[in-house]
């Protein structure tokens, strides 16, 4: 569904970041070459993130800022996200804090028309 989206957006502007974590007991490594040509694009780059970083620093800074995490309908500050998808500005950098995302959501199924509305917006075309 993802890579439909992306296949929509002609625009050379978008940077799409993947980052795969271990969530359950067969993410033993990064994925392989079968998973990772579902989305092909070149404009995205991916990432194996095996201590599940990103998914702490998203919790970290959104529980700071007042944001109520759930999953699988609880809170917890050892929650791991995944399945999730986020759409960010032009020009964002990470800096240690999380800036304001124009979307985001899970499960990323349920987010695709809000994302592909999101970077016909966000994205100059070409």
């Amino acid at each position: 569904m993802l890579q439909t989206v992306l296949d929509q957006v002609k625009g050379k502007g978008l940077k799409v970041l993947v980052v795969w974590e271990p969530v359950i007991a067969s993410d033993t490594g990064p994925p392989d070459d079968s998973v990772l040509t579902l989305l092909s694009d070149p404009r995205i780059v991916h990432f194996w993130d095996e201590d599940r970083a990103l998914s702490k620093a998203l919790v970290r800074t959104w529980s700071q800022a007042g944001i109520q995490i759930k999953s699988e309908g609880r809170s917890d500050p050892d929650l791991v996200i995944w399945d999730f998808v986020a759409v960010y500005p032009s020009g964002v950098h990470w800096d240690g804090s999380l800036a304001p995302a124009l979307h985001y959501g899970s499960p990323v199924v349920d987010q695709i028309e809000q994302v592909r509305a999101k970077l016909r917006v966000a994205v100059p075309p070409v």
